[in-house]
């Protein structure tokens, strides 16, 4: 039974000094050097630059194409309009 009860302290102290070793400043340091390196890695990567490359691309051309075809249809509209209205009162004399 000693032997046994000593693993078990021996384990709870182990797993304590583990706890006390994530929770500290030197983990904390460890893991954050260890993401800003990957990070930075990833930032300077030939694959990110493409995906970087490739989405502003497509983001600029879906805001130029949804502004221009806004502008468009605005147009139309305006000079659409007019005949609408002419189109509309025709039809209200004809009902009369």
């Amino acid at each position: 039974m000693g032997d046994e009860e000593g693993r078990v302290n021996t384990r709870s102290h182990s797993r304590k000094d583990l706890d006390t070793y994530f929770k500290s400043d030197a983990f904390g340091d460890l893991v954050n050097k260890a993401i800003t390196q990957q990070f930075q890695s990833f930032l300077s990567s030939k694959g990110f630059q493409d995906m970087l490359v490739l989405t502003t691309k497509t983001i600029v051309s879906e805001v130029v194409c949804g502004t221009v075809e806004s502008v468009v249809d605005k147009e139309i509209d305006k000079v659409v309009q007019p005949l609408k209205n002419k189109i509309a009162e025709l039809e209200f004399q004809l009902d009369r």
